[in-house]
Order: structure tokens, then sequence, then C-alpha cells
């Protein structure tokens, strides 16, 4: 993504924001990481947006440059303030500010131990097919850390075991299960404390008593 669309993409965004939240202020740290949050998580659904969509500098006439040479940026304006809104919605269902750490998760503790069963190439790999999976399904307010928290606490669930390129994609198709399963969960997802600034998951039990995310 060139560097010329995104500072135009931000500057949007900022606007759309701040006329449907008008209460935030960008110019405070607290409020300004809404914004930073925002324009992060839509530099990720473009990413997605571009290889499962159509490529958005076709899609908006944008040049082949580092310039910026819109023949159309009311349409991209357009395209962003109602992806803004969805996001935003989005935001108010999943997040929650807390003032105080919540418990460590045990799951997940073992889980970032177990990390260390795969290369750096492999992780980015499962991570990126997990955030995939994520905005398929609507999660478009931080896949990356609902994904990573998902990775962590599932591997947490394995004991010990010997991993190959079968078990490998077999823990894949769990966590993109896993993933879409979360989507069709309602209510807050994601904590975010200040002091900290952390995210934590909840836990979540269903009728069977099978711990979901």
């Amino acid at each position: 993504m060139f560097d010329g669309m995104l500072f135009w993409c931000n500057q949007i965004i900022v606007k759309v924001l701040s006329e449907k939240e008008p209460n935030l202020n960008y110019s405070d740290n607290i409020d300004r990481q809404v914004f930073l949050i925002c324009m992060d998580d839509f530099k990720i659904y473009l990413k997605w947006f571009e290889k499962n969509a159509m490529r958005v500098e076709e899609k908006f006439d944008i040049g082949v440059d580092d310039s910026v040479n819109f023949q159309n940026i009311k349409e991209l304006a357009e395209f962003i303030e109602v992806w803004v809104n969805l996001w935003l919605k989005k935001y108010r269902e999943r997040v929650k500010l807390l003032f105080s750490m919540p418990k460590n998760d045990p799951l997940m503790m073992r889980g970032m131990k177990n990390l260390r069963s795969f290369t750096q190439t492999e992780k980015e790999n499962i991570m990126d097919e997990v955030i995939k999976e994520f905005i398929r399904n609507g999660e478009i307010c931080r896949p990356v850390i609902l994904a990573d928290a998902i990775f962590k606490q599932i591997l947490g669930r394995y004991e010990s075991e010997k991993w190959n390129i079968s078990t490998k994609l077999e823990f894949l198709y769990k966590l993109k299960h896993e993933a879409k399963a979360l989507s069709y969960i309602h209510g807050h997802l994601i904590f975010i404390t200040p002091r900290f600034g952390k995210y934590r998951l909840r836990e979540y039990r269903d009728d069977d008593v099978t711990k979901i995310i």
C-alpha cells in the first residue's frame, strides 16, 4: 500500500471518527489510541481486501508511484466511511476498558512456551490465515489481537505433541474453526487497560460447557 494513499486514508479516518464520536479528542493520548487502532485495523483490512476482493489501486484508480493520483477520491472516502462505521460498531461490541489487569490465562502461558515448536515463518503463515478467517467473518476490529490470543490459547491445550506438517495443518484447521466460532459470540472479547495497554480475551462457555474463547 502506497504511503501517499495511507496518508489520505488516515486523514479520512480521523475526519469520520471525529464526526461519529465528537467527544473523542485526537490530541489526547487515550482518545488518540482509538484513532491509531482504527487506522491499524484498516491497513490490515486493506491487505486482505487486495488479496481477496480486488486490488485497491484498480478499484480506486490509484497511480503506480508513491504519489496520490486518485481519479475518484470521493469513492475512496465513501468506501472508508462505510468501513469506519462498521469498525466502530464492532469496536463498541468487542472492546471494553478495564482499570485492573485480569488474571493470567494458564492456557495462554503454556501456549507461549510451546511456540518454540513452530518456526517464525510457520507462525507468520498461520497467523495470516487466522486473521483472514476473522475478517471473512466480519471481525474487523483487532483481528491480529484475536488471532494471536487463540493461537496461544489453543496451543496451550497441547500437553506434548510430536509436531509435523500433518499435525500443524490440523492445528491450523482448529484455529480457523475457533476463529469462525468466536465471530458468532456476542459481547466483549478484548479488554484494554489504560495503564499497561494490554489485551486479554475473555473466556466463554456454551451450552455443552465446551470452552470456546
